[in-house]
């Protein structure tokens, strides 16, 4: 059967995705795209007083990959019902939790005006070679 899971973690208000692989009669997976995805993500356990379907979009990556992508309005749970060709995926129905925290993917320095210390960061850029540049007003200058 088809799976999915999400991409990465659930985040409230920001856009997630989760990861639709498709498989063909004989259990292969599917190397085209074309097939009729059904999607509905609701609250899961009647957690909210409106238990409307919340708005998701698929994007067919034409190799027997989708995208489904929404945002989660609240920090709860929920429920997301995947169907192909009208059939219930593996995981059907897919439970998961969106969080209001966005951890870091990296942590650099910490609070100080020594070496690797950031005082009033007020800027950042990142240049072609991924160098990122901290403008650090508190310290006076640019890390």
């Amino acid at each position: 059967l088809c799976r999915a899971s999400l991409k990465e973690t659930a985040i409230s208000k920001l856009q997630t995705t989760v990861i639709l692989e498709t498989v063909d009669y004989h259990g292969h997976p599917r190397n085209a795209g074309g097939d009729p995805i059904t999607v509905e993500l609701t609250y899961a356990d009647g957690q909210t007083s409106e238990n409307q379907p919340i708005e998701c979009h698929v994007k067919d990556l034409d190799n027997g990959t989708y995208e489904i992508n929404f945002r989660p309005p609240l920090a709860v749970r929920y429920c997301l019902k995947l169907s192909v060709f009208e059939r219930p995926i593996k995981d059907y129905p897919l439970f998961f939790n969106a969080t209001e925290h966005n951890e870091p993917i990296s942590i650099f320095g910490k609070m100080g005006h020594g070496r690797d210390e950031f005082y009033q960061m007020v800027a950042l850029a990142v240049d072609d070679d991924d160098t990122v540049y901290v403008l650090d007003s508190g310290n006076s200058r640019i890390k």
